[in-house]
Order: C-alpha cells, then sequence, then structure tokens
C-alpha cells in the first residue's frame, strides 16, 4: 500500500462525486522527495509544518483503523460550501462518527475551532 484516497464527505452520494478525493501517500518523507521539498527544513508554526503534521497524524490513524480488521470504518474529509474543512471523519458502524480536526500549534484557540460548529 504505497497511498490511499480519502474521498469527500456527504451522505448524498451525487454531492460527494462531485468533489474530489485527496491522495495520501503512505510516509511524509517519500512525499516530501516526490515533491522536491526534502532538502527544506520543516519549521514550526509554518504551513509546511501544519501540512506535514496533518499528513503524518491522517497515516498514523489509517495504519490504526488497518490494524484493527474487525471494524469496518471508513474515512473522509469534509468541506462545506463555504469553504471550511474538517481533516479528518470517521464513520463508525453502529457508533458516533468521528470529527476530527487536526491542528499544530502549540495553543490552540477559538479561531482554530471555529470551524467545528457547523
Amino acid at each position: 500500500m504505497l497511498g490511499f484516497r480519502l474521498e469527500p464527505y456527504h451522505r448524498s452520494i451525487r454531492k460527494r462525486q462531485l468533489q474530489s478525493p485527496k491522495f495520501y501517500l503512505f510516509d511524509i518523507g517519500v512525499k516530501r522527495a516526490m515533491d522536491r521539498s526534502l532538502v527544506n527544513q520543516i519549521l514550526p508554526s509554518t504551513g509546511e509544518y501544519g501540512d506535514a503534521f496533518e499528513h503524518f497524524i491522517i497515516c498514523e490513524i489509517v495504519k490504526l483503523i488497518n490494524l484493527k480488521v474487525t471494524a469496518q470504518y471508513k474515512i473522509y474529509y469534509l468541506r462545506t460550501n463555504q469553504g471550511a474543512e474538517m481533516d479528518l471523519i470517521v464513520d463508525r458502524p453502529g457508533m458516533k462518527t468521528l470529527c476530527i480536526e487536526i491542528e499544530s500549534s502549540e495553543n490552540v484557540s477559538n479561531e482554530h475551532i471555529k470551524k467545528l460548529v457547523l
């Protein structure tokens, strides 16, 4: 498994098909090598750091889900019409759906969680 697609979340299959999936490679180092950014140092509090952190966390969650063979979890991301985005939605049959927002900040503020209130 070199990578995986993260499909958009929507209850309507038709609306889900209108959005594009995201693709994640199995390793952030491989991703950085492929986009030729491996020589760039990733510094905290930068967009590149946040993107790398989000990629890493999503890959780790996918690995955990794949280890638990009995779980039929499906994962998605959510982008609203207003442009707000939820990094990860975990649909767990028979359980509540998990909504996960990944932030690399040392201090979470109201600005970070504003998009969680839909």
